[in-house]
């Protein structure tokens, strides 16, 4: 449990400072939990139900993270177009987050899969360390909905917030 409290902790005080922005948070773990979404869904008329719930909840809650994000840029390389970018989250992000794994641990629970606090204290590592998501899968589609279209339309906003953010992915890419 300690373990625990220091990476929230952690991941707190690393909202609050400036760093590169990560192609794995805009890109690749939306992309995995979405493929893992298609794959896990349960094809019944009540889980479309859920899933439109779902999808308008994540996009409140990613409107809310990218409403507090800070941007700045820097023009770097030989070429004037280039820019250096970094971004700081800030607590609106926290706060969003807390909201997914609230949707998270109530999902879990009305599914019956949150059994003990071993298993709440796995769910919210896979929240805190991005790369648990790839390793300790789930087969329960709802997590997979919340995080896979809440980080989706975090990227999506972003990038039409900050273009800047985009270009300089794109421009990374094209190399």
């Amino acid at each position: 449990m300690l373990i625990l409290v220091i990476m929230i902790l952690y991941m707190a005080k690393k909202q609050m400072k400036y760093e590169k922005v990560s192609w794995l948070r805009l890109g690749t773990i939306p992309a995995y939990c979405l493929i893992m979404l298609f794959v896990t869904f349960e094809w019944e008329l009540r889980s479309f139900s859920y899933l439109a719930v779902f999808i308008l909840c994540a996009y409140f809650i990613a409107k809310l993270q990218v409403s507090g994000v800070k941007v700045k840029t820097a023009p770097f390389g030989v070429n004037a177009r280039q820019q250096a970018v970094e971004m700081c989250t800030g607590m609106n992000y926290l706060y969003g987050w807390f909201l997914v794994v609230i949707i998270i641990v109530l999902t879990e629970f009305a599914r019956g899969e949150l059994h003990d606090t071993r298993t709440l204290r796995e769910e919210l590592m896979k929240e805190i360390v991005p790369f648990m998501v790839f390793s300790n899968g789930t087969n329960n589609w709802m997590i997979w909905a919340i995080t896979g279209i809440t980080s989706s339309f975090y990227a999506i906003l972003l990038m039409r917030k900050y273009p800047a953010v985009y270009l300089n992915k794109l421009n990374h890419y094209r190399k």
